[in-house]
C-alpha cells in the first residue's frame, strides 16, 4: 500500500467545494499534501486519521485548506486510514474488520506470508515518507475514544533515541495542550519512532466533544504561526509513566448503572467524567463478582490490578488515589485495546 501525492492546489479545490466527508471521498486513498517549499526548509509533518474513527485532525486540515490559511512554515499533511474512515457507518471504524491497529505497526515488520499485511505496509510507507522529508517536527493528531479534555503524549523511547532533548519535545507539545503525558509504554505507535526531530501525539479530545475540532485546528495554527505571534500554552501539567488497565480476553464488559449478573465487568455509564480528575481511593467505578487479578491486568508485571482496585459486595472501587484518562464507553474498543490509563497521584 502506498501514499498518493495530492497537489496542494487540488486539495484546496476539493476543500472549498466539499464538506470534510466528501473531501475525504475525493482524496480516496492514503495520501499526503505538501504545502510550501519543503526542499529549502524542513517542514512540519502533521499526520491524522491513523484511526478511521478519529476525525478532528482531518476536519482541521479541511478547514485550513478551505479558508486559505497562510502557511508561513512548509507543512506536509498525511491522511492515513481513508478506507476505514469511509466504511459505513462512516468515521466509526478504528480500522477495517480483520485488520490490525495501524498505530501498533510502526517500527515493526509483519510475518512473511503469501499476502503481506497492508497495515504494516502502510505504516512503513508513512515512516519512509517522513524520513525523506527530514522534518522539523512531527505531530500525530488523534481523538480519544471517550469524552475528555485534550492532551499531548510523548514517548520516552523516541526521546532516548533522538539528538533532541526532552525539553524540545515538551516545547512542541506546548503548542497544543497544557496537559502532557510522558510514557514509557511501547506499543508500535508512530510517536515512538526516531525521525531525528521532536514527535508527539496530540489527543484533541473525544470525537463527539464540541471543542475537539477547535483544539486540533488551533494547535496546528499555534505551531505554524509560532514565529509570528507566539501562541502557546504556558505552565504545563506533565504526568509521567502512566500504566494501562486491560480486561483479560475471556471476559465480557458493558457500561451500565448497575450489576448485570451474566456480564463479568460492568463499568459505570458515566465513567468518562473521571477523565483527568483526581479520583480518591474508595471511589466506586463499577461492578464485578470476579477476582480482580483474574479479571484485570496492567501493562506492568510489577503492578497487579488488585494493588489499584478492589471489590466489595460486587462493587468495584479504587484502592489508591489515581488519575485516570483515555476512558471510553465504547466497549468494543475498551475490551480489545484497554479500559483506560492511570497514574498514581
Amino acid at each position: 500500500m502506498h501514499l498518493t501525492r495530492i497537489e496542494f492546489t487540488t486539495a484546496k479545490e476539493f476543500a472549498k467545494a466539499y464538506n470534510h466527508l466528501d473531501f475525504l471521498k475525493r482524496l480516496g486513498n492514503p495520501c499526503y499534501i505538501e504545502t510550501g517549499d519543503c526542499r529549502s526548509r524542513a517542514p512540519v509533518i502533521i499526520t491524522t486519521l491513523l484511526h478511521g474513527n478519529e476525525v478532528s485532525g482531518l476536519k482541521a486540515i479541511h478547514s485550513l485548506l478551505r479558508d486559505d490559511f497562510t502557511f508561513d512554515n512548509p507543512v506536509v499533511f498525511i491522511i492515513a486510514s481513508v478506507s476505514a474512515a469511509l466504511t459505513e457507518p462512516v468515521f466509526m471504524h478504528r480500522m477495517l474488520k480483520g485488520q490490525v491497529d495501524l498505530n501498533r505497526c510502526f517500527g515493526k515488520t509483519t510475518v512473511a506470508t503469501e499476502k503481506p499485511n497492508p497495515q504494516f505496509i502502510l505504516a512503513k510507507a508513512i515512516s519512509d515518507l517522513i524520513v525523506q522529508y527530514q522534518p522539523k517536527s512531527v505531530v500525530d493528531i488523534h481523538n480519544t475514544s471517550g469524552s475528555g479534555p485534550a492532551f499531548a503524549v510523548i514517548a520516552e523511547s523516541s526521546i532516548s533515541n533522538s539528538s533532541n532533548t526532552k525539553d524540545d519535545y515538551i516545547d512542541l507539545a506546548s503548542h497544543f495542550s497544557e496537559r502532557v503525558i510522558v510514557t514509557d509504554i511501547c506499543l508500535g505507535a508512530l510517536m515512538e519512532m526516531d525521525f531525528n526531530c521532536p514527535i508527539i501525539t496530540f489527543e484533541a479530545g473525544g470525537t463527539l466533544d464540541s471543542q475537539s475540532d477547535y483544539h486540533a485546528e488551533q494547535g496546528i495554527i499555534n505551531l505554524l504561526n509560532t514565529d509570528k505571534d507566539g501562541n502557546k500554552f504556558g505552565n504545563l501539567d506533565v504526568l509521567s509513566c502512566p500504566r494501562r488497565v486491560m480486561l483479560k480476553q475471556q471476559y465480557t464488559l458493558i457500561y451500565t448503572s448497575e450489576l448485570v449478573n451474566d456480564i463479568d465487568l460492568c463499568l459505570r455509564g458515566d465513567i468518562e467524567h473521571f477523565n483527568f480528575a483526581h479520583t480518591p481511593a474508595h471511589t466506586h467505578i463499577g461492578w464485578t463478582n470476579k477476582d480482580i487479578d483474574a479479571l484485570l491486568k496492567t501493562d506492568s508485571e510489577a503492578i497487579k490490578a488488585s494493588e489499584i482496585f478492589y471489590s466489595e459486595n460486587d462493587m468495584l472501587y479504587t484502592k489508591k488515589q489515581i488519575m485516570m484518562f483515555m476512558i471510553t464507553t465504547r466497549a468494543d474498543i475498551a475490551a480489545t485495546d484497554c479500559l483506560f490509563y492511570f497514574v498514581e497521584t
